[in-house]
């Protein structure tokens, strides 16, 4: 292959990279900063870094940010009842968001080390975008979530409660 059809084919995947990227960011967090217990630095996941993509993944999909911030988001909503037992630890994660009018940010709390997995928390109300206020509530994620966080660098703790 020559290299004007190399350059050519980087030039495309690039365009199409960015393109899809920007698609994405429309829809939903960028990026996701967490903090808490036993966390020197913020815990940094991003759909932009190849190292943290998989984890952010599984925070948004598993952790439910969609059924708690989107109002017409059908399926899958979040409870307004608060998981009986101990939470144990409490992160807080905030996800970037880019939007029309620039960036929003939303709160979400994180129990990652409960007996049956994960649990979030998303205040309802939030507003983002301008206008938009976020559903609000309670859901209750896997083990699989806690592994990728922990694998990720979320520190755990000496006995899981």
């Amino acid at each position: 292959m020559n290299v004007l059809a190399r350059v050519f084919l980087f030039v495309a995947g690039l365009a199409m990279s960015l393109a899809l990227a920007g698609a994405a960011s429309a829809k939903g967090p960028i990026a996701a900063t967490i903090t808490g217990p036993g966390l020197v630095t913020p815990l940094r996941l991003s759909y932009m870094s190849t190292e943290s993509r998989d984890t952010m993944g599984e925070l948004t999909a598993d952790g439910n940010f969609f059924h708690q911030a989107f109002t017409a988001f059908n399926g899958g909503s979040p409870s307004k009842v608060r998981p009986a037992g101990a939470l144990g630890l409490r992160y807080l994660v905030v996800y970037k968001m880019p939007g029309p009018s620039g960036n929003s940010y939303l709160r979400q709390s994180l129990y990652p080390f409960t007996k049956a997995g994960a649990v979030t928390f998303m205040a309802k109300g939030q507003r983002f975008w301008g206008s938009r206020r976020t559903r609000g509530g309670w859901s209750r994620g896997s083990q699989s979530l806690t592994d990728a966080l922990v694998e990720s660098g979320l520190p755990a703790p000496a006995s899981a409660d």
